[in-house]
């Protein structure tokens, strides 16, 4: 064999196996469009997204984030064999047989948006029968609250976004809806079409309740894996600082 065919031949092997090792290493995962937590625009694609692909990329993987509407993001993480899985996900009993739930990686304080006239006071789930709220399509909100809701117990309205939620309330068409307080803040200060009304919006004293963050694997042995990976790198980066540090940055001195 020729010195030039053996290069050759050895440049391929070599590669393969690099491109083996990329596919490998490489995490697909989905998401949507809740800024601050997550988004296509965002650096680093938001809070939870700086803390995915940081603590992945302490393990030496990289991450490649798909944006879709929510409902659509976990059918393809459930479906699809080219996605790992998505995030961020609150803990919930009704999604734990279909994902392999990562250590949290982050929080969310989940509360009301309502108009700034109103005030509705509240100490139980119960005081919140007869009115009509606004949630989002597929979102987990908490246990309880969710339960009630199946149960025909409260009533809802949904909607894509939190968005289209928060115009609901501006509008009369619901007397409150369910948003984390980070989320109701972002798009206050960023959305134009909220941002000269923001102040006829307020969040309720009462918060529904603060729920961990988390990245859902596909079960399997590929899913394992990643779960494993990920929960080593999270351990190594303290993920709640590094979410801290990244809302600090959009909202200083908060």
């Amino acid at each position: 064999m020729s010195r030039r065919l053996f290069l050759l031949l050895l440049s391929l092997a070599i590669g393969f196996a690099t491109s083996g090792w990329c596919a490998e290493r490489t995490v697909v995962l989905t998401s949507l469009e809740w800024p601050p937590y997550t988004g296509a625009a965002l650096t680093r694609g938001g809070a939870s997204g700086e803390v995915v692909r940081t603590a992945f990329e302490s393990m030496g993987y990289v991450v490649e984030v798909r944006y879709f509407p929510w409902k659509r993001a976990v059918d393809l993480a459930l479906h699809d064999p080219d996605v790992d899985g998505f995030y961020p996900e609150y803990a919930s009993s009704l999604r734990s047989g279909l994902f392999l739930y990562s250590e949290a990686m982050g929080s969310s304080s989940l509360g009301f948006a309502e108009y700034a006239g109103h005030d509705f006071a509240w100490k139980r789930l119960e005081d919140l029968i007869g009115l009509r709220i606004g949630t989002v399509k597929g979102y987990v909100n908490t246990e309880p609250f969710d339960r009630m809701v199946a149960d025909g117990k409260l009533e809802v309205d949904t909607s894509v976004n939190d968005l289209f939620n928060l115009r609901k309330v501006l509008g009369g068409r619901v007397d409150m809806a369910a948003v984390d307080v980070n989320v109701f803040r972002y798009l206050c200060l960023t959305d134009e079409s909220l941002r000269s009304r923001a102040h006829l919006l307020k969040l309720n004293d009462r918060l529904l309740g603060i729920n961990s963050l988390h990245v859902c694997f596909k079960r399997g042995a590929r899913g394992r894996e990643l779960l494993r990976v990920f929960n080593e790198g999270l351990r190594r980066i303290s993920a709640g600082d590094v979410q801290a540090r990244y809302l600090e940055m959009i909202f200083p001195g908060r």
